[in-house]
């Protein structure tokens, strides 16, 4: 008998801030994971831009409005894969107790958006190669199949 193995629609991790543990659940949803995907995109898009910037910037002020805009890019991504709950008990773990503003929990936060954009990429994937493998059986199958040419002899 086969067995098909699938994942859970919620995807489970763990964020280790110090002595805090923070438990995230990624909604890996059919009708969710195509929109994250999208969205993780399009912000690791601005990620990057933005990361370039920061590595040519040395004014603080500069840099700290590079921090704003890179929260402001990753936030709502990690906010719609996790939800609101999660995103704030990150914040408040950052600050040992103390909720603090998303730009201040970047160096985490990265972390975490590229965390649950490897998860919706990871689902994806093993959706194509479910495919990919579905499809390649029934290639197998009627390379098997025998010709009608041959059938007529």
């Amino acid at each position: 008998m086969k067995t098909l193995k699938v994942k859970k629609s919620f995807e489970r991790f763990e964020v280790e801030i110090g002595d805090e543990t923070v438990t995230c659940s990624i909604d890996c949803t059919d009708t969710n994971v195509n929109t994250i995907a999208a969205k993780c995109i399009a912000a690791r898009d601005k990620a990057l831009a933005l990361d370039s910037i920061k590595a040519k910037t040395a004014n603080r002020k500069n840099l700290d409005q590079l921090s704003v805009k890179m929260a402001n890019v990753i936030g709502p991504v990690i906010r719609d894969a996790i939800g609101e709950k999660s995103y704030d008990a990150i914040l408040t773990a950052c600050g040992d107790g103390v909720r603090l503003k998303p730009e201040q929990c970047n160096l985490v936060m990265v972390q975490v958006f590229a965390t649950v954009c490897q998860a919706i990429f990871d689902r994806l994937n093993d959706v194509k190669q479910s495919k990919a493998a579905h499809y390649l059986q029934d290639v197998v199958a009627d390379a098997q199949k025998p010709d009608d040419a041959e059938q007529g002899r």
